[in-house]
């Protein structure tokens, strides 16, 4: 999108507020009235005071009631431009976390496929980026820029009212002005967004590199890291002072400009002076139009030089906001109490065209069963699971709870009533409280105490001085691979799921410790529908199902004596693992 367009769609932003923006608008036009009164009340003064000679009562009369309304209008611009600073300030403040909690918002609604190509440090720095542009410049366009544009607006008919030679070489300015920042803009715009890309690829270096400290110290990658940040910020050094320099150059023209047109003024009005077509305090008059309209432009176009700049962000920001890749309920999706009879039905799934995960997968599962998912690596087991959550939608097929398509079913409902144990289960940088409590926010601290004991878990609760108030490290950094399982398999205890799902759930721990956490975990399975995942099939002996899969298909299923029996794919499977 072009830099004007992105800016209006920026202002959009505030249509909650439409009444104080309309407000304040409003405040504007007065400023800017006001800011015009005063080169001209300068003006009459100096006439005033050329007029002024001994005796002159009536010119010094003159004088002092253009003092006292030279006053006036000082105080009512300085009133006037307090208040819609103050309304601007309150305005912008809001409206900048709105639209920060409604991208955050959006984000996290995004699908996994979104979330696959996006990085998420970058998605962060997008907000965080756009979240300072807009405050910056949503209170600089409303506290100065309206009023400098509505101030133009009226300084060309007003001048050449006033004086049509003068008002001219005022309108010169403004065009020479106006034609420098436009080059200058067209020039900029290809290697700013050099400049962002390069940004960009910084934050996401850093974020990579700072999200997995003990794989880079532990391959002693730290120096060769710290090169390639070293090089990335050299391209951006590289991108961005040419940059610099065009908008430098350009400040220097334009003030170049606010000088000649100022003397060219003086010149101007000498000779019209000697004509009598003008008067001196009319030359003062304009000299302070062109300055006004100078200083009014040069920081209009620092202004428009910080759009230029924030552009690359701000159409990522747009984009992102733009993204509809969440996965919609649909309008007749219901609120259902699962009971968790679980049903696939000539299932095909594929991320690539022409490479489907899932082939013609079909299965049923009765409430309160347990199924065991065996197979090798990438053959589809948690691709499976991750529809059955409706993390994606299958491009065939249906996947059925209680007899009802998962799309039909609202997917926070659906989300409440399944957990899910990972073999990484993530961890938040927060209190192992607050880490327990995500799927079950009114358990009591009773509750947490049961279930920590349960997963034995209490041993390392009590060795935390703040007990459950300790604080996890980012990514679970401070905690061990056992640890992490048991917390997530105490997560879904409390959330007490109709579906439980357990992806490779216990791989982390000891052979003692998971017989132990596999006992519990099968008296818990009582009355609730279970999946297992494992890649250890001495773990799914008592499974009521076994599905054997192999590149993305069911190539046969059964009870663990009846498979062992057929001498199929699981007994191979079982005996390559001594079994």
């Amino acid at each position: 999108m072009r830099s004007k367009s992105l800016f209006v769609r920026s202002l959009a932003l505030l249509a909650p507020s439409r009444v104080t923006v309309w407000a304040i608008v409003t405040g504007d036009v007065f400023v800017a009235v006001l800011r015009l009164a005063e080169p001209i009340l300068f003006g009459r003064f100096v006439d005033a005071l050329y007029r002024l000679g001994p005796g002159a009562s009536r010119a010094l009369a003159a004088v002092r009631e253009l003092i006292m309304l030279w006053i006036g209008v000082g105080v009512a611009g300085i009133a006037v431009s307090m208040v819609v600073s103050l309304a601007t300030e309150r305005m912008v403040h809001l409206c900048r976390w709105q639209v920060s909690k409604g991208y955050f918002a959006h984000v996290l609604g995004q699908s996994r496929a979104f979330h696959a190509r996006h990085h998420s440090g970058v998605l962060a720095k997008t907000m965080y980026d756009a979240n300072g542009f807009l405050y910056h410049s949503w209170l600089e366009f409303f506290r100065e820029h309206v009023p400098s544009l509505l101030t133009l607006v009226m300084l060309v008919p007003l001048t050449v009212y006033l004086n049509w030679r003068l008002s001219m070489l005022v309108l010169a300015s403004i065009l020479v002005f106006v034609t420098i920042n436009v080059c200058l803009s067209i020039v900029t715009s290809r290697g700013q967004r050099r400049v962002y890309e390069v940004d960009m690829a910084i934050a996401d270096h850093i974020h990579d590199v700072l999200g997995n400290v003990p794989l880079v110290q532990s391959f002693s990658r730290s120096q060769a890291e710290s090169r390639t940040l070293a090089t990335l910020v050299e391209r951006f050094i590289a991108a961005q002072f040419p940059v610099l320099n065009a908008w430098a150059a350009a400040s220097v023209l334009t003030r170049a400009c606010s000088m000649l047109s100022v003397v060219l003024i003086f010149v101007l009005g000498t000779v019209l002076l000697e004509r009598g077509a003008t008067t001196v305090g009319e030359i003062v008059t304009f000299a302070g139009f062109a300055t006004l309209i100078i200083a009014r432009l040069d920081l209009l176009s620092a202004f428009v030089s910080r759009v230029l700049i924030y552009r690359p962000m701000l159409n990522e920001f747009f984009e992102v906001m733009d993204a509809r890749e969440m996965t919609p309920d649909r309008p007749e999706a219901c609120d259902l109490d699962i009971d968790g009879a679980v049903a696939f039905e000539d299932v095909w799934f594929e991320h690539v065209q022409g490479r489907p995960l899932l082939r013609a997968v079909s299965f049923q599962v009765e409430k309160g069963s347990t199924v065991a998912l065996v197979g090798s690596t990438g053959a589809g087991k948690s691709t499976a699971m991750a529809l059955l959550c409706r993390f994606w939608d299958p491009q065939r097929g249906r996947v059925l709870i209680d007899g009802i398509d998962v799309r039909d079913i609202r997917l926070d409902a659906l989300h409440r009533q399944v957990g899910i144990v990972l073999q990484d289960n993530p961890v938040l940088h927060r209190s192992l409280r607050d880490n327990l409590l995500i799927g079950a926010p009114g358990a009591t601290p009773a509750d947490l105490e049961a279930a920590t004991r349960l997963v034995q878990l209490e041993t390392f609760v009590s060795n935390q001085e703040e007990r459950f108030d300790a604080m996890l490290g980012e990514r679970g950094g401070n905690i061990s691979g056992g640890e992490r399982q048991r917390l997530g398999i105490a997560r879904a205890l409390l959330k007490d799921p109709a579906i439980l799902i357990l992806d490779e759930a216990t791989s982390a721990l000891d052979a003692v410790t998971e017989e132990k956490i596999q006992r519990l975990l099968a008296q818990r399975r009582q009355g609730r529908t279970t999946f297992v995942v494992a890649h250890r099939l001495s773990t799914v002996r008592q499974a009521d199902l076994i599905l054997v899969m192999e590149d993305g298909a069911v190539v046969e299923s059964g009870d663990y004596p009846t498979l062992i029996v057929a001498d199929g794919p699981f007994a191979r499977l079982v005996r390559a693992q001594g079994i």
